[in-house]
């Protein structure tokens, strides 16, 4: 009877990223020039203005990316909580 092979995740692998607080920083900062690319576009301010009349306090009528202040405020030890309950 052959032997069946035994695998092993390597540690620094797609389960266990590797994640930084500049990381976060980085990508704060492209969140933030996307929400400004938006401001630019009279369609999607349009759009944006139209949900939130809408769908008031449900979360349809907030931007998937948030909003400056929140994406300002936000930290990495809040970020990298987040992923491991996800993850779970």
């Amino acid at each position: 009877m052959p032997s069946t092979p035994r695998w092993r995740v390597p540690e620094n692998s797609p389960t266990t990223p590797q994640r930084s607080e500049s990381d976060v920083d980085s990508e704060r900062l492209v969140i933030l020039e996307e929400l400004a690319m938006d401001d630019d576009s009279p369609d999607d301010v349009a759009h944006r203005m139209f949900a939130s009349q809408l769908f008031a306090d449900h979360p349809l009528g907030r931007e998937t990316a948030g909003d400056r202040d929140t994406v300002q405020a936000i930290n990495a030890a809040e970020v990298f909580a987040k992923a491991r309950r996800i993850a779970q």
